[in-house]
C-alpha cells in the first residue's frame, strides 16, 4: 500500500494548488493563518517546497518588519524573541496585540473584562464580524502584517498564485464582508501578485487531495528513468 508522508499544511497547499491553477501551472503560494501560522510552496511540478528534513518552509518563523508595523519583538511560542511573523498575523500574538491596543479603548467591554487574555483574544473574531472597532482595527493590522510577508516570500519564491487559508478564510466563521476586507487590505500592504481564498469544500478536503496528488506525482517522478 502506498504510503505518503508529509507536513499537513504542504499536503493541503499541494490540494490548493491543484484547484487554483486548474489545467494551467505556476508556483502556488499559500498561508493559512489561525491558531499559528501554516505555510506552503508547491512548484510548478505540483509538489511541495519541504527541504531535506520536511522542516523547509517554516516561514511563521521568520523575522516580521517590525520597523514597518512599527512594534517591538514580542516572544513567540517556538521560543524565539526576535519578533516571529506568527505573532502579528495569528491568534498565538492576539494577547500580546490586543495588550498594547487595549489602553486606547477605555471603555471597551474587553478592559473591563476579567476574562484571561487568551479568552479576550478568542472573542475578538467574532467582535470583528460585527464591527467592533477595537476588533477590526486589530484584524487590519494582522492583514498588513501578512501583506508585507507576502511581498517578502515574493521575492525569493516568485509565485504566480497566493492563496490564503486558515480560520479567518472559513465561511463558517467569518463574513464575506470580514474576508473581502481582510484580502483587500492585505493585497494593498504588499502583496505583489493576486491573492485569493482557500476553498472550503465539504467533500474532498484540501489535505486529502493534496495527499492523493502528491503521492500520485512521487510515484511518477520515481518511475523516471534516474540520471547515471
Amino acid at each position: 500500500m502506498p504510503l505518503v508522508v508529509g507536513n499537513d499544511g504542504a499536503l493541503g497547499g499541494v490540494g490548493e494548488a491543484q484547484r487554483v491553477r486548474g489545467a494551467g501551472g505556476g508556483g502556488v503560494l499559500m498561508l493559512a493563518p489561525g491558531s499559528g501560522l501554516g505555510s506552503a510552496y508547491i512548484a510548478s511540478d505540483g509538489l511541495p517546497l519541504e527541504g531535506d528534513t520536511l522542516a523547509g518552509m517554516e516561514t511563521a518563523h521568520m523575522v516580521a518588519p517590525l520597523h514597518l508595523l512599527d512594534v517591538p519583538a514580542y516572544p513567540c511560542g517556538c521560543g524565539r524573541t526576535w519578533g516571529c511573523i506568527e505573532v502579528y498575523t495569528t491568534l498565538a500574538g492576539l494577547p500580546h496585540l490586543l495588550a498594547a491596543k487595549l489602553p486606547a479603548y477605555p471603555d471597551h467591554a474587553l478592559a473591563r473584562s476579567t476574562a484571561t487574555p487568551k479568552e479576550k483574544a478568542m472573542s475578538l473574531r467574532g467582535l470583528a464580524q460585527t464591527g467592533d472597532a477595537l476588533a477590526v482595527e486589530l484584524f487590519d493590522f494582522q492583514a498588513r502584517a501578512l501583506g508585507l510577508h507576502i511581498a517578502k516570500l515574493a521575492m525569493v519564491l516568485d509565485p504566480r498564485f497566493v492563496v490564503i487559508g486558515g480560520g479567518l478564510m472559513d465561511p463558517e466563521s467569518t463574513s464575506d464582508a470580514f474576508r473581502e476586507r481582510y484580502l483587500r487590505i492585505l493585497g494593498e500592504d504588499g502583496a505583489p501578485v493576486p491573492v485569493a481564498a482557500a476553498a472550503r469544500p465539504h467533500h474532498d478536503p484540501p489535505v486529502d487531495v493534496g495527499r492523493a496528488v502528491a503521492g500520485h506525482r512521487r510515484r511518477a517522478r520515481r518511475a523516471l528513468p534516474q540520471p547515471r
